[in-house]
Order: C-alpha cells, then structure tokens, then sequence
C-alpha cells in the first residue's frame, strides 16, 4: 500500500494524525482521477481505489462520524441519522467508486452550502427545491421518457407523502373521482374534501365506458387510470388509448404510473392522451421507499398551480433532506442507471417465478395473470371456485401459503369496503420485490396450490 501515490500519501497523514475534517475532500480527488481507467477494467487502478476502503481504520479520521456530528449541529440528530442512512441507501447497489466516499462528499458539500436550507429553514414550501426539480425535469426529457414536448418545472409538482398523498391532492382538487377496483390505490376514500367513486372493471376499456355511462349522474370530474396496473397487470394498448382521448374529452385524467418505467410502449402511447395528470414516486422508480416523495407531470402549468391554492396544500411542504436525497438519487440514476437496473432485477426475478410455477400451476386450478413490476396475479380457476367455494377460495389460498413460509395478499384486499365479497374474480397477489429467492418462493406457491387441489 504504501508503495502507491495514493499510499504514500494515507501514510503521512496517518502519520500526521491529521483529523477527518482535515482529511476528506481531496481524496475524492485521487480516487476520481482514475475512475476512466478503472472502468476500463486497470486491475492496477482498481487496487487503487480498493485501498479507499481502509479509509476508516486511519487513526483520527472517521469521515462518517465527523459528518454526522456536523449534520446533527445543523439539521438536529434524528434528521442527520435518517439523512445519511437514506443516502446509504440511494447508493446500495452502486459500483466502482467506494460508494461511502461519494454519500460524505456530497454531504459535506451541502453543509457547507446554504443552497437547501436558506434561512437555515428546515422545509423547502409548496413548490420544493428548483435544484431537484431541475434534475427531475432533465431525467423526465431524456431517455425512455421523453415526448414530443420537453417538460420544464412549471408542468412538475413534487408531492410530500409518496404516491398516496398524490391521489389525495388530485381527489381534493377535482372533488369526484372515479376510479377502478381492485387496484391498489391505497386508502383514496380517506381523501381530504374529494368524494371517490369505485367502478369494478378489469381492463382499461370496461372502466372508460362505465365512467362515460355514470359521470353524469355521480358529477364525476375526473378519473384515475392505473397503468401499469397493480395488481391486474394489464397496460395501454393502441384499443385503450382511443378510448381513453375519448374520455379525456369529457373528464380530467389521472395516471397512477408508477411502474411506468417496466413498459417503453406504454411510456409511448400516454403521450398520445392530451388533458392529463402523471403521477410517480421515488419509491418504485429509484428504490426510495423510505423518502416517501412523489411527483405530478401537469400537462398544463396552470392547473399544477392549482394544487398549491387547494386546501391540502398545507401538507405537500417537504423537508430539505428529503430534496437533498432526491436530487442524490437522479444524479446518481443519471451516471449509474439506478432505475434500468431495478427494472432488470424486477424482471429477472419475474422469470424465474415463472419457471418455479411454470404450466404446473394450472393443474390444481390456479391460473397466472399478467406480469406487471414488482408483482404478480394469480386467479382462482372460476369452475373449480364455483363448484367448491369451501376449499377454493383466496383466503383459504392465503392461508395455505401461509403455512409454505410465504406470505401473499387475498384479490379482495383491493376493493374498497362496500365491494369485498362481491368480486367477479378472486385470487391472490404475489410480490416479487421482496427477496432474491424468487424461485424458492415460487415453489412454496406451488406446494400451497397443490395441497388446496388435494383439499377439493
């Protein structure tokens, strides 16, 4: 180690006992400087970086601890310890560069900045950071996500609350609401002023036409689309986009779209619908469920302005470590691709559910539905459920994966009250996110099927 640069150089700082506020930015520097060569594979290079991860050991400089304290000092303790497991987590999965090294560079950077907390303020208000918004906007006009006309930050609202929150806004901004179940759209009847009427419809085009048919007669304003839909799987297609420009023409829409990254098409053919309201969250975009911080892409500035004169604008104000993270995450998905990558770990752990359950499945009358993100359907075989509703219904199901060590959600869970029991379907919703043994748990399901087949 101490034969290279970068050796010789932890040698006489370790030498000099120098502290970590003395010791940090500069090895930034160093470890940076060979990055081109290090992802060009150098093994030299790499043994370079690699000695980083001695950082710590280096008597007086713990840069985590050092920064911690800074943190505390400006933010308060709670706030500085949830700021930097955040950022641990924004980076979990990076490569390359020592990763702990780039979270304290970027927060010594903004302590030393007072660009997120003018004032020494500790929310951002209504609108939140235009440094974020900035980074989102440029996210939102490249790639995959790109229409015919660039966005600017007046057509985006970042939401306090995640995705939940969102859907409260918008009900309260509209007043009626329509929407389709099941889907998971999270507690919306405990909106704030808003009224949500539920229509049971399991495609796109059903719940269209049951709200042309209705809107009249309840005043619905607006409705809410989930696509991609969680937990029935379906998308947009070329059939449902024309029916969807046709409502349009009469109602406000919504595009619960937070698994919108997992379909190119479906990113294509929103574009093609005019008059609406896009809602995503950084939870399921870039794996950030602990920020709960959701944005609205307003096709019209005017009506984004809306949200902030609406009388839950009081609770959309977020808190400036928040906005640090989110600005850490679109920097971070811009250089290392963040959100392609859980995109390509959802679908291979998709696969191999699939190969675990393969045609097997449909023996004990269990059959697969659509493929949609970080989850996935199974329907209960309708005759099976029909001559043996003792035996083949979604609880009992539930209950015998259960006892396979996995745990799974009845169909019914995403009806609102009044509708439980009344479904024209059931079955059950399998999330794929929550670990790597994607197959194992798959064959658990399986099992599960097979014991309740044997039951009948």
């Amino acid at each position: 180690m101490k034969e290279s640069t970068i050796g010789q150089e932890i040698e006489r700082r370790r030498k000099s006992n120098r502290t970590a506020g003395d010791f940090f930015g500069e090895f930034i520097n160093l470890s940076t400087e060979f990055k081109h060569k290090a992802d060009q594979g150098d093994d030299d290079v790499n043994l370079r970086i690699g000695e980083f991860y001695g950082i710590e050991a280096i008597p007086g400089c713990d840069p985590a601890k050092d920064l911690e304290k800074k943190l505390a000092r400006k933010y308060g303790s709670k706030d500085a310890i949830r700021c930097i497991d955040h950022a641990d987590v924004v980076t979990r999965n990076l490569e390359g560069l020592d990763r702990q090294v780039r979270i304290w560079e970027e927060l010594k950077r903004d302590l030393e900045s007072e660009r997120w907390t003018a004032g020494h303020r500790r929310y951002a208000g209504v609108r939140g950071s235009r440094t974020a918004l900035k980074e989102l906007v440029s996210h939102l006009n490249s790639g995959d996500h790109a229409g015919d006309n660039p966005l600017n930050i007046g057509n985006i609202q970042l939401v306090s609350g995640g995705s939940t929150a969102a859907l409260h806004f918008l009900i309260d901004i509209f007043g009626t609401v329509a929407y389709g179940y099941p889907g998971y759209l999270y507690d919306i009847h405990s909106g704030f002023n808003g009224k949500a009427i539920g229509f049971q419809a399991w495609n796109i085009e059903d719940l269209a036409s049951q709200i042309l048919s209705d809107k009249d007669r309840f005043g619905i304003k607006a409705a809410i689309i989930n696509v991609p839909h969680n937990p029935l799987g379906y998308n947009l297609t070329e059939s449902s986009v024309k029916i969807l420009q046709e409502l349009s023409q009469e109602v406000k829409l919504i595009f619960d779209n937070v698994y919108g990254q997992y379909d190119k098409r479906s990113m294509e053919l929103l574009s093609q619908i005019p008059n609406k309201k896009v809602g995503r969250s950084f939870s399921k975009e870039f794996g950030m469920p602990g920020i709960r911080l959701a944005y609205i892409i307003f096709d019209s500035p005017s009506e984004r302005r809306m949200i902030q004169t609406s009388s839950s604008a009081q609770y959309v104000s977020i808190a400036n470590n928040v906005l640090m993270l989110a600005k850490w995450a679109l920097q971070f998905n811009k250089e290392y691709g963040l959100s392609q990558h859980i995109v390509e770990n959802m679908n291979n752990r998709q696969s191999e559910f699939e190969r675990a359950i393969n045609s097997k499945i449909k023996r004990f009358g269990i059959v697969p539905g659509d493929i949609e993100g970080m989850y996935r359907i199974l329907y209960l075989d309708s005759k099976k459920a029909a001559k043996n509703p003792e035996v083949y219904n979604s609880r009992n199901l539930v209950g015998l994966c259960k006892e396979e060590g996995v745990i799974v959600t009845p169909l019914e869970i995403f009806a609102p009250p009044y509708a439980q029991g009344n479904l024209d379907k059931t079955g059950i919703r399998i999330a794929v996110s929550g670990s790597p043994r994607t197959y194992e748990g798959g064959q658990r399901i399986l099992k599960a099927a097979e014991n309740m087949h044997r039951l009948a």
